[in-house]
């Protein structure tokens, strides 16, 4: 809420991935979310004016839980999400977004991709679901084979092995970076 009156406008949802090591790790705290989706329903809740109520905190005042929740102003949160084109199965995938969506997500940036076949047949499912929300493609420009192994390896990445192969390949940072900058466009 204070980004709102500090003029943050444009809010990217996300849940969060785990510390490196611990896949289990994400476990909310009772009645916390669960799932991006929850927390853009909240924000897109802020927008029409109704907030959440904390137990223990607000309820001390004389108000019902409705008067609570739409008493304050309403946010012109601009909400942007996550979306997964690489994920298996990509049903599930699209489900996932589809459900951001339905809730009031205004946007998304994919998570990386390294190849533009994903991203197409990521889009043109979503189309094909009626779904119009602007969805950018992530772009990271990795410069060095042991950055890509590391996105493998924490993130499930799926990088083109040419593209590891010339990575490995450089002598130099300044070639690292040029090899990286080629493959991105």
């Amino acid at each position: 809420m204070d980004h709102f009156y500090f003029g943050v406008h444009n809010v990217l949802a996300l849940r969060g991935d785990a510390p490196d090591g611990l896949p289990n790790y994400f476990k909310p705290a009772e009645g916390r979310h669960s799932f991006a989706w929850q927390l853009v329903d909240q924000i897109k809740k802020l927008n029409q004016g109704q907030y959440l109520v904390r137990e223990g905190y607000d309820t001390k005042k004389k108000k019902s839980a409705d008067e609570r929740r739409t008493a304050a102003q309403s946010t012109n949160f601009f909400i942007g999400v996550a979306a997964h084109p690489d994920h298996e199965p990509f049903e599930q995938s699209i489900d996932y977004f589809s459900r951001k969506v339905e809730m009031g997500a205004d946007f998304a940036i994919t998570q990386m991709l390294f190849s533009a076949d994903p991203y197409a047949k990521f889009v043109e499912a979503v189309a094909a679901r009626g779904i119009k929300t602007p969805i950018l493609p992530g772009i990271h420009i990795v410069t060095k084979k042991s950055v890509a192994d590391r996105m493998i390896k924490n993130f499930g990445s799926k990088i083109p092995q040419k593209f590891l192969d010339d990575l490995a390949g450089a002598k130099t940072p300044h070639e690292g970076r040029k090899i990286g900058l080629d493959h991105a466009y």
